[in-house]
């Protein structure tokens, strides 16, 4: 059995079995290789979908940033336009606040003027009588040489261009303009005094208050005057006061101690003054001022203007100037006006300060030298064309200069 069986087992059997697996294996391997390729593609699928997503998530990563950047862009223009508005909103509120301030500053000091002119001697008398500021406390005693005060009524012809001239020692001077061709003299003489001399003609009238050879004790006179309107008025007074209003003629004062205020629409003022102060309003084209130590504010001023003073403060308002020379050793100057095209403007300080106020259209230039001061400029439109070293020396140019 064992014999017949073997041959069986050996070809028949062997032969069978190895064909069936080769098969198997071969099918088997296709279907691995089909798995692996399904599979494969379902990883790159797969991949593929995950770098989409992936380049989508970043797309909107990238989106959202540019977003928050926009917005953080606009957000910060919007603060930008907003701080800007509110700059320039502070900047206007400033401005007119500044404005409103130097307003009120300017009407303050008109009205400090106006009272000031207004107190001084006889300023606000009337044309029918006459105040007194002056008077010695010995004056009804007769002391001094010739009794008490003697009262003064003199009326002399003028023609309306004519020259009036008056001479009063101590005590007050005032003319007033009225529509008459006379002078009208008014006032009292003080005690000791000599007389009232009056001389000329109807050109030149001359008023004279004359005092006794070395006189040492009289009073004071107190003396007022009605002149034609368009008369020239010379007044010459050691310590008298002196009030000059409504005259349209050429005005002179010289004066020592005494304060001068002149309220006119003279074309010509000349006023000379040692320690008095001196208010000066009107549209005077040429005007002339000497001081040592009083105090000389002026307005309405036009044309040409020569102001000189050693201690005394110089305040200078007005338009048009076509020449402007200012000279001062201590005393402070301020100015505040324009110009013509042409104008040209000297100023000089050894240690006062000089201020310009201009208006912001002006065309120049301005030259400015110092020894131990500093020289600025705030117009808006104005450059520094040139400097020194030290700063001393400076250029600035205005406009188009």
């Amino acid at each position: 059995a064992v014999l017949l069986l073997a041959p069986v087992l050996a070809c028949g059997v062997p032969a069978y079995a190895d064909d069936s697996s080769a098969d198997s294996d071969a099918g088997t391997e296709a279907r691995l290789s089909a798995d692996a390729e399904k599979l494969r593609a379902q990883a790159e699928a797969m991949a593929e979908r995950a770098r989409a997503q992936v380049e989508a998530a970043q797309a909107r990563a990238e989106a959202l940033a540019q977003q928050a950047q926009d917005r953080a862009e606009a957000e910060r223009e919007r603060g930008e336009a907003e701080a800007e508005r509110q700059r320039a909103r502070a900047e206007a509120q400033a401005d007119r606040l500044r404005a409103e301030a130097e307003q009120q500053a300017q009407e303050v000091q008109h009205a400090l003027q106006i009272a000031r002119l207004d107190t001084l001697p006889l300023a606000a008398a009337g044309a029918d009588g006459m105040m007194h500021k002056h008077h010695h406390e010995d004056a009804d005693s007769g002391e001094g040489g010739g009794g008490g005060e003697v009262q003064v009524d003199e009326h002399r012809a003028l023609d309306a261009d004519g020259r009036v001239y008056v001479n009063d020692v101590a005590g007050t001077v005032v003319v007033n303009a009225w529509n008459r061709n006379e002078v009208a003299i008014t006032g009292t003489l003080g005690y000791g005094v000599e007389r009232l001399e009056l001389s000329g003609d109807a050109k030149d009238l001359s008023v004279v208050v004359r005092l006794p050879k070395h006189a040492h004790n009289t009073g004071e006179s107190d003396l007022r005057l009605m002149v034609p309107a368009n008369a020239r008025v010379a007044l010459e007074t050691v310590s008298a006061d002196v009030s000059v209003q409504g005259t349209r003629g050429a005005v002179k004062v010289n004066t020592v101690s005494g304060d001068v205020g002149l309220d006119t629409q003279a074309p010509e003022v000349a006023v000379t003054t040692v320690s008095g102060d001196l208010i000066l309003r009107g549209p005077s084209a040429a005007t002339q001022v000497n001081s040592v130590s009083g105090d000389l504010p002026m307005s309405g001023l036009q044309g040409t203007l020569t102001a000189e003073t050693v201690s005394g403060n110089l305040g200078i308002n007005g338009n048009r100037f076509s020449e402007l020379k200012i000279k001062s050793v201590s005393g402070d100057v301020s100015f505040d006006g324009s110009f013509t095209p042409e104008a040209r403007v000297t100023g000089e300080t050894l240690s006062g300060n000089i201020t310009l106020h201009v208006p912001d259209d002006i065309t120049g230039v301005a030259r400015v030298r110092s020894f131990s001061g500093e020289a600025q400029c705030e117009v808006r439109k104005a450059a520094m064309s040139s400097a020194s070293s030290n700063s001393k020396k400076r250029e600035f140019v205005f406009g188009d200069g």
